[in-house]
């Protein structure tokens, strides 16, 4: 090739491979040809060349109950498609396979389309019928590029489901005629009502008697005709009947509807006459259980075939059916009830038989059988004041509640009560019954000192005095009136010590007074004034007791209390009295204000200090017996003796610490009170020298000095984070002069200036890394001008390194060969470098990678490890590659080596493309077997091609939120790993989309993830269920052969598919019914004719046709009644 022109060999598809990279090789004509290499990379643009593509080629289906709807704009309502609508493109760019969708149709006004995800809504505000319509017909439309490319159509099936939303309804009164001579089985007639729902289930109707009739009418449950069930002219006989028939329909639930029929049954005119249509009788109310209420009239008529009957039962008569007596059953109250009113049947027994009522009231008369009743049955209290010439009292008791008296008995005559009032003083009061009050006649006779309390009885007795009587009990209290004082029986004087605590009890005064009643002759004592607050009076027994210490000031000797007696009657009476109180008063020591003592440090303990002086005028000449000393402080290194006030020493004394102590010297009296006086005392230490220096740095000094090193100056000083100094604790200057000295090994080579307390090399520039990394050295400090106490410390001086040293490669150059099975990341060599300076940073190492162009390796920065990049693998490659290598240290100014690497490729295999996985969809039915293979994922790769190897790596992904029954086993097959059922409520899915992630085996791997979509399809599956649990019905032997009595009806309302049952029964008595093997229609045999009045018992039973392990049961009951013939 010449001219360079790149042209196509063969159509290209951007789909399957969209990069090509390509080597180009240059060669000359000279001698010798010289070549170049150069890397063309071609990208193949994607052209939108593919259709999008359903997941489904047969369309998708969805359902929606009728009368769903989506109420207003803010709520959507989305259809659940099945399959899962899923659409592809094999285009691989993204505006090529971004899809939108859209909806055409004339039917698809009702919904809406995310033109996006391709969710199906109903649009707003809209509702479904199906009894009007039950399928919509929506042409689903996905277009590429954004609803501008190509284009695909879909079908959506939404069938609108029937709900059971129609009651039956009965269109028309129903009233039939029928003659009382009918035979069993006639029809009398027929009721129909219809149902709007549009589903067979639930438009089917049953009907059935609900209520009325006596039993002698039946009603066919299918067609709704009402035959005769019992003769007409039995017991009971009813000219005219009303049956409430009930149709309900077989939906779930069940709705239903009632009719009235009225059936007229044509009679003869000879019922028996009741001269009263209504009857009146009066009972007293204490009457006996048998007494005889009243006779029903039948005014001229007499019969003998004629009987009564009671048409209640919940009333307390029965009566006598031959002579028509009512009698008294239970016993009545005429409190409780005041009438009773009932109906009597009254039956002829001719043929036909008939029945007339009569209407009876009988009135409970009252009688007093209820004794009166006091509103206090346990008595009732009441208090007056005793009578003075000074009150002015109109008599009136106060009572703890007015006196009231009920009788439950209903008549005025009987519930008339009269009050009288007896007992000892009761002629002195009068009772008002009117408002219930009691007053006293004459005030005056009150005498609180002859009678404190009447004891008195109240009687009440209904019917005017007359009847029946009730009592209780009247107490009357008289209150006594205070009339006399109080009164002191002495004058009273105490004495008491100061010392006494608080609370202390001084004495009793008492006064005393002569009223008679405890409310006027208690006393209470109260403290008036003075005893500055020092002094209490209990109220009630009149103790005198302190309040505050007698050593407070002021201090008194004496004190005057003034006391008040005062009784608690109204108007209270008072008295008064002064009490005397003495007390003894004691006078106050006195000391120094200032005491002052002399004392040197590091004294013993014991040592004395000196005596504080103190002086009282109570204490008796000749001794100090009297006085005690005392001090509080214990901080201080002091003690007194508590009889002489000797002050010794009782701890350390240390001049540096402490030059002086100030504290407090007490001394107490043997008074009372006890009193205090206080001196300052001041005890000046004196110093000696007992301090050692101290060195400010501690036991250790740090420095450093850099090797070969010398300043400007000519000098050279030990760099220190503190300078070397010391202090002398001694108080004087004498004591705290110190002299700085170096000693230890290597000591010569340097100096310590006293006054700056820097260190210098006595030589600058001598010392040598190499030959000394540390000097340890004393360093020594002497008081007194170098004649004292001596104190030493550590100085640790390091040598610090300089970077005079170059890295130094183990070898000059390096070789390596890469394996075949070498990937992105592997570590196919190692360089190393080494450094002869002593310490880091300057011995540190850093590998560099300085002429790698291809850019196909890496160093490890810190271990000189020559790692894969993943670029190797891409074009241009080679055989054979070499690199430079740098190491450099990390001391400052840097130095650095080189090394040259080889690098040797042998012949390896390079991954250029990756996998795909070509099948994606499945379909299978539900309930497979755990371990079962639904299929396998066609996986391919170019870089192997024609092999029965797994070329790839195979995973699901999934999430635990949503798992899936499956998993991909190495070979591509996908196994399930659970059950399946389509129909749970729970689990049950339709369909189910993971994603499977393929990466192949080569170098670098490559991977590909694409979506998987299972479908799941219904399987027959779940039982049958009988519209009800229990059918009843009714079969006479009058029923023709092959009449319908029974529908009993078996549906699947889970699985999908329409299942068919053959339906059995068993039970009951053979032969008798048959069962439609098909429709499951009972309809009598022959055989039904001879059966006698019974109950039969039978089980119906539906079994699924396609899988006979499914099967559901249903209860028939049949009552079998006996047809009468008709009267002759």
């Amino acid at each position: 090739m010449k001219t360079g022109i790149v042209t196509l060999g063969r159509v290209l598809d951007a789909d399957t491979v969209n990069f090509y990279s390509l080597t180009i090789i240059v060669e000359d004509h000279g001698l010798p040809s010289l070549t170049s290499t150069g890397t063309l990379i071609i990208n193949v643009e994607d052209v939108n060349d593919h259709h999008p593509r359903f997941s489904s080629d047969i369309g998708y289906k969805s359902s929606l109950l009728e009368h769903t709807s989506s109420a207003n704009a803010s709520e959507t309502l989305t259809l659940k498609l099945v399959p899962a609508l899923a659409v592809f493109d094999d285009d691989i760019t993204s505006n090529a396979s971004d899809i939108r969708f859209r909806l055409d149709g004339n039917e698809s006004g009702k919904f809406s389309v995310d033109e996006v995800s391709g969710e199906i809504t109903v649009a707003a505000k809209t509702t479904f019928d199906s009894d009007t319509k039950n399928k919509y017909l929506l042409k689903l439309i996905a277009e590429d590029e954004y609803g501008l490319g190509l284009s695909s159509a879909t079908i959506v099936e939404v069938f609108i489901e029937d709900i059971n939303d129609n009651a039956p309804v009965f269109n028309e009164m129903y009233v039939f005629n029928v003659t009382s001579s009918a035979v069993i089985g006639s029809q009398v007639g027929r009721v129909m009502a219809t149902d709007a729902d549009s589903s067979p289930q639930n438009s089917a109707i049953l009907y059935f008697i609900e209520s009325g009739g006596y039993g002698k009418f039946r009603v066919d449950s299918q067609t709704g005709l009402i035959r005769v069930s019992s003769s007409l002219v039995q017991e009971p006989f009813k000219d005219a009947y009303e049956l409430n028939i009930t149709a309900v329909d077989l939906g779930n639930p069940p709705l239903s509807s009632q009719t009235t029929v009225q059936i007229v049954v044509d009679t003869s005119d000879n019922k028996p006459a009741v001269i009263a249509p209504s009857q009146n009788f009066h009972l007293p109310e204490n009457a006996s259980i048998g007494d005889v209420v009243g006779l029903i009239s039948l005014g001229n008529v007499t019969s003998d075939d004629l009987e009564f009957r009671l048409a209640m039962s919940n009333i307390p008569f029965k009566m006598n059916a031959t002579s028509g007596e009512i009698l008294l059953t239970s016993s009545v109250d005429r409190e409780q009830t005041d009438e009773v009113s009932f109906t009597v049947d009254i039956v002829n027994h001719g043929v036909p038989t008939f029945t007339v009522t009569t209407e009876v009231k009988v009135t409970i008369d009252d009688v007093n059988d209820n004794w009166p009743q006091f509103s206090a049955p346990g008595g009732y209290r009441g208090v007056i004041v005793e009578y003075t010439d000074t009150m002015m009292t109109d008599g009136l008791v106060s009572l703890n509640q007015l006196i009231h008296v009920t009788d439950k008995d209903v008549t005025e005559v009987n519930r008339n009560v009269s009050i009288s009032l007896s007992g000892v003083g009761a002629d002195l009061f009068v009772l008002d019954e009117a408002n219930g009050e009691i007053r006293v006649k004459q005030p005056h006779l009150l005498d609180f000192e002859q009678t404190t309390v009447y004891n008195l009885q109240l009687t009440a007795t209904d019917c005017g005095g007359g009847g029946l009587s009730t009592s209780t009990n009247l107490t009357i209290e008289v209150e006594d009136v205070n009339d006399n004082g109080p009164q002191f029986e002495q004058n009273y004087t105490f004495s008491i010590s100061p010392s006494v605590q608080m609370g202390s009890s001084v004495g009793n005064i008492t006064a005393v007074d002569l009223d008679s009643s405890e409310r006027n002759n208690q006393v209470t004592y109260i403290l008036l004034r003075g005893g500055f607050g020092k002094f209490f009076i209990h109220p009630d027994t009149g103790e005198i007791t302190t309040t505050d210490s007698l050593t407070h000031e002021p201090p008194i000797e004496k004190f005057y209390l003034e006391v008040v007696a005062l009784d608690n009657g109204f108007p209270r009476q008072t008295t008064s009295t002064v009490v005397e109180v003495n007390v003894a008063v004691n006078h106050k020591p006195t000391m120094p204000l200032k005491q002052e003592f002399n004392v040197d440090e590091n004294v013993v303990n014991g040592t004395e200090v000196g005596i504080v002086m103190a002086n009282d005028t109570d204490i008796v000449s000749g001794g100090w017996q009297n006085l005690t000393f005392y001090m509080e402080d214990n901080t201080v290194p002091f003690t007194i003796d508590e009889e002489t006030g000797l002050i010794q020493i009782a701890g350390d004394i240390d001049r540096e610490v402490e030059d002086r102590f100030f504290f407090s010297v007490f001394v107490v009296d043997s008074g009372t009170p006890r009193y205090t006086a206080t001196s300052a005392v001041v005890v000046y230490v004196n110093d000696v020298n007992d301090n050692a220096p101290v060195l400010s740095g501690g036991d250790l000094y740090l420095g450093t000095v850099k090797e070969d090193d010398v300043w400007a100056n000519g000098s050279q000083i030990v760099q220190m984070g503190l300078n070397i100094t010391a202090i002398d604790l001694d108080a004087t200057s004498e004591n705290q002069q110190v002299v700085l000295l170096l000693d230890g090994p290597g000591s010569e080579m340097f100096y310590l200036n006293n006054e700056t307390g820097t260190v210098h090399l006595t030589k600058p520039g001598s010392v040598d890394r190499e030959l000394n990394e540390t000097f340890y050295l004393r360093i020594l400090a002497i008081d007194k001008g170098g004649k004292g106490l001596t104190s030493s410390a550590t100085l640790k001086i390091d040598v610090e390194d300089v970077n005079d040293n170059f890295p130094k490669f183990v070898q000059s150059e390096f070789k390596c060969t890469l394996s075949s099975l070498v990937g992105p990341g592997d570590v196919v060599g190692r360089v190393t470098a080494h450094d002869d300076d002593a310490t880091e940073p300057n011995n540190q190492l850093l590998y560099l990678l300085t002429n790698d162009t291809l850019g196909k390796f890496r160093v490890d920065i810190n271990t000189g490890d020559l790692i894969v990049l993943e670029s190797f693998f891409s074009r241009p490659r080679r055989d054979e590659y070499s690199l430079t290598v740098e190491a450099r240290d990390m001391g400052f100014p840097s130095r650095t080596s080189y090394t040259k690497v080889t690098v040797s490729a042998p012949d390896l295999q390079y991954n250029d493309y990756p996998p795909d996985i070509r099948i994606t969809s499945f379909v299978i039915k539900e309930e497979l077997p755990i371990g079962t293979i639904i299929g396998n994922l066609d996986v391919v790769d170019k870089d192997v091609e024609n092999t029965t190897e797994n070329i790839v790596d195979l995973e699901l992904i999934t999430n635990d939120i949503d798992p899936v029954p499956f998993e991909v086993q190495p070979t591509g097959s996908i196994v399930t790993t659970g059950k399946i059922d389509r129909d749970s409520k729970t689990t049950g899915k339709r369909y189910f989309n993971f994603k499977v992630c393929a990466t192949d085996k080569g170098t670098p791997p490559f991977n590909v993830t694409r979506d998987i979509s299972v479908i799941i399809e219904d399987v027959n599956d779940n039982p049958p269920t009988f519209t009800m649990r229990k059918y009843e019905h009714m079969i006479s032997d009058s029923f023709p052969t092959r009449t319908v009595i029974a529908t009993p009806f078996a549906f699947d309302s889970v699985d999908e598919t329409d299942s068919v049952y053959e339906y059995s029964i068993a039970g009951g008595k053979a032969g008798v019914i048959h069962i439609d093997k098909s429709t499951g229609v009972v309809i009598t045999t022959d055989k039904a004719k001879t059966l006698k009045p019974d109950t039969l018992t039978y089980t119906v039973k539906a079994v699924d046709k396609e899988n006979n392990q499914l099967s559901a049961e249903a209860k028939l009951i049949i009552k079998v009644i006996k047809s009468e013939s008709p009267c002759k």
